[in-house]
């Protein structure tokens, strides 16, 4: 984790372990995906700056809450993927190129799903 994000390691876990959480255990291949596209989110730069921000002003941000705007945010990657015919992110070939548009689109609506049932 960047040196900046220190003080956050805390918070940034237990929002990636309510991340790798919200996948609905449907199937085993919606599984192996959501796995997969989990293990890509990287460092979770966007809810470290949210929660940097969020200690300079009164709390009122939410576990839930951030869990919800990485999981729009993952779902919109997923689609933009198939949008941009994307071959890899993070160096790692993209769930779209693994599994095919449909099923990216499909993982992006159920993270979609999960998102409003925060």
């Amino acid at each position: 984790m960047a040196a900046p994000f220190a003080p956050l390691a805390d918070e940034l876990a237990a929002l990636r372990g309510r991340l790798g959480g919200s996948r609905p255990g449907l199937s085993p291949p919606v599984d192996q995906m959501g796995c997969y596209f989990l293990a890509q989110v990287g460092q979770l730069l966007r809810p470290g700056v949210v929660l940097g921000a969020a200690r300079l002003g009164p709390a009122g941000i939410t576990a839930a809450s951030r869990a919800m705007a990485e999981l729009v945010h993952g779902a919109s990657l997923l689609h933009d993927d198939v949008v941009d015919d994307a071959d890899t992110r993070r160096q790692q070939p993209t769930v779209y190129r693994r599994w095919g548009d449909r099923e990216s689109v499909l993982l992006g609506d159920l993270l979609l799903a999960n998102a409003l049932d925060l």
